[in-house]
């Protein structure tokens, strides 16, 4: 698309041209978010000499990057694509990659912005300059969560010490109101863009006629996800200060403190509205985008399409997923950065796009594609409940995936199935069978753990967190239940040390977040859990007096005081936050004993009589239903005591399953 210098009337006027991407022409690309609009809402540019309609979101793009002294020419998709016709459609959909990577520059347009964006765009590039000086970019993920618990003696303590100073002196005049209303434009929601964004070897970001390059956005942002992670610990910790106070005061009965009192209420309200505020946040999308077109960039975009879908819908769950019109272009957004399209030849296709019969169609054929080429560990995807109709169990719901709870493609810590090879045979219709030995049968279930979406503890309310904190002392209490039970009986042979280990290993599902991603559970686990526990306890007893009788090992055996003068050191305790955030990733799972004694956990919608099974190939075991002859595929477990392959050792019975 070639636009002319502005006519005289401001009106926008442009050709369209063809070009071959081998002959390398010179030309720019935009990266914008369509919108949903209505047809009588569109508004007209000239194309050609002809109107041509498209929605206000480009019209606003078009008129703030035109030129007005040289002519532009530049990619636009609902331009230089036939819409209408969906032949070209799809063809065009392939060529993204090319067309994204050979343009000289990306242009992100989020908007038409405000008097408010155009500050916070100078504020970006002023902090982002800053940020760059003083080198927060040769910081790793591992060093600046350092920043957050102050670990700043080592080796990068001159970096992370100017990092601390700059986001102190930030935080006095950087716009944090503007900023959260930046990180909720539509733009870092939308699959499409993804593949845009992060192809491209030069882009800038624009507001209106404001702008600012990558580089300088990314360090800005690195700063502020710091810089909101400690703001979010310092509100927490004085809200529990606050706490006591009220707590102390109330207990005195003195009307001459009741200003005091009222004072140090509506403080804690004002710090859990901040809180509220910064949780509700979305910059953890922004943070996906940025690691997403580093790592691109730097792996020279060497990522195959089950890496794309894990980091795009998988890693981290909600906060960071992509959002599509049509949910087969989950898929589709991504081909053009996955390194293994070709030989998965996966071809889109555009019809009946509001057929959830036909996308099921479409979830089945990739499922395959990926299952075909080995990566099994895609049936950990298939969580329910499914928000399109007619999927198959094995077949996960791309729009609507958590984060596996036993591990994911990129951390190997588990080998349930040993040295078994992973064989399937696709069957007719919705079926396929598979290779697996049954370990035992569900006797019983515990209540379900449902963290409040894997979110911070510190970011939610206090009611929420007592909540929270309840249903996890519950889950704790259950699973020691188990384990006494299963120990007293006897029929599955392990250890003294390992029964007495099983209170503690079970819960996260013996895995701890070190060092940014999971790892496997050693021994300073005990510790970790402990200090989480105590944590829990001190909390619960500061700030709303509600511990559970039933549960007398619960209750603390310090005064009110040393709870208050402790309490801040378990919050900033790195154990603890390795077995807290190890806990997060046992989302929607619930304690099960086992006919034979066998206890780990399974998923919520498990239920007696459902079988465990460890499919040949896996890293985990899985939970199936009969379905008459056949078995639905309910989702994966853990099983304490097996998981590196001690039960497949054993030579159990490998038989076929049919998944339906």
């Amino acid at each position: 698309m070639h636009w002319r210098k502005p006519a005289p009337t401001g009106a926008i006027e442009c050709v369209l041209e063809h070009k071959f991407l081998d002959q390398n022409p010179k030309f720019e690309a935009l990266s914008y978010v369509w919108g949903v609009c209505k047809e009588e809402d569109l508004v007209p540019v000239e194309v050609g000499g002809h109107e041509f309609r498209v929605t206000p979101n480009l019209k606003d793009a078009l008129q703030y990057i035109r030129k007005e002294k040289e002519e532009v020419c530049m990619w636009a998709d609902a331009i230089c694509i036939n819409q209408q016709d969906e032949e070209e459609k799809a063809i065009q959909v392939g060529m993204m990659r090319d067309i994204y990577k050979t343009a000289k520059i990306v242009t992100v347009f989020l908007g038409a912005g405000t008097i408010e964006g155009r500050s916070l765009i100078a504020a970006l590039n002023r902090l982002g300059h800053e940020a760059f000086v003083v080198g927060i970019q040769s910081l790793n993920s591992g060093e600046l969560m350092d920043l957050l618990n102050d670990k700043i003696d080592d080796s990068s303590s001159t970096v992370k010490r100017a990092a601390l100073e700059l986001a102190d002196q930030a935080e006095r005049w950087f716009p944090w109101v503007s900023y959260h209303d930046f990180t909720k434009y539509e733009y870092w929601k939308r699959v499409w863009v993804f593949q845009e964004f992060c192809i491209t070897s030069k882009c800038r970001i624009m507001l209106g006629r404001d702008e600012t390059d990558f580089e300088t956005f990314a360090g800005a942002h690195t700063l502020l996800n710091m810089m909101t992670g400690r703001t979010l610990r310092r509100l927490h910790e004085e809200n529990v200060g606050l706490g006591i106070k009220v707590v102390e005061e109330e207990k005195k009965d003195n009307q001459n403190g009741a200003i005091g009192l009222e004072h140090w209420k509506q403080q804690i309200k004002v710090n859990e509205n901040v809180i509220q505020m910064i949780s509700n946040s979305e910059g953890r999308r922004i943070t996906s985008m940025i690691g997403a077109r580093k790592g691109y960039q730097s792996n020279k975009g060497n990522r195959t399409l089950i890496r794309l879908l894990e980091r795009c819908y998988v890693l981290g769950s909600s906060p960071s997923n992509k959002e599509a019109t049509h949910a087969r272009d989950k898929i589709y957004g991504l081909l053009g950065l996955a390194s293994d399209a070709k030989p998965l030849d996966i071809v889109p296709h555009y019809r009946n796009l509001k057929s959830d019969l036909e996308t099921a169609a479409i979830f089945k054929d990739v499922t395959s594609k990926l299952l075909l080429h080995g990566y099994i560990d895609i049936l950990a995807w298939c969580q329910w409940p499914k928000s399109i109709e007619h999927l198959p169990s094995w077949v996960p719901d791309f729009g609507a995936i958590n984060e596996p709870c036993s591990q994911t493609t990129a951390d190997k810590i588990f080998s349930a199935s040993g040295n078994s090879q992973f064989v399937w045979t696709k069957l007719p219709e919705k079926c396929f069978s598979i290779r697996g030995a049954r370990i035992d049968e569900i006797r019983g279930v515990g209540n379900p753990w449902t963290p409040n979406s894997l979110a911070d503890p510190m970011s939610v309310s206090t009611s929420d967190r007592t909540s929270m904190n309840q249903q996890l002392l519950g889950y704790f209490h259950a699973i020691s239940l188990f384990a006494d039970y299963a120990k007293a009986e006897g029929s599955v042979k392990m250890t003294g040390d390992q029964w007495n280990e099983a209170f503690w290993r079970v819960p996260c599902g013996d895995q701890l977040w070190i060092d940014n991603k999971r790892k496997r559970a050693t021994d300073n686990g005990l510790d970790a859990y402990n200090a989480l526990v105590k944590e829990i306890i001190f909390y619960q007893s500061i700030i709303s007096h509600n511990m559970d009788p039933q549960q007398p090992n619960m209750i603390p055996e310090v005064s009110l005081d040393e709870q208050m003068a402790e309490y801040p050191r378990l919050l900033r305790s790195e154990a603890r936050r390795q077995y807290r955030v190890a806990l997060d990733l046992q989302h929607d799972r619930r304690p099960f004993i086992s006919l034979l004694g066998y206890i780990g956990l399974v998923p919520t919608r498990a239920k007696e009589g459902d079988l465990v099974v460890i499919l040949c190939g896996a890293v985990q075991p899985f939970v199936l239903r009969r379905v008459g002859k056949q078995y639905e595929l309910v989702g994966e477990a853990y099983v304490y005591g097996i998981m590196d392959g001690e039960f497949m050792r054993t030579n159990p019975l490998v038989e076929e399953y049919e998944l339906v």
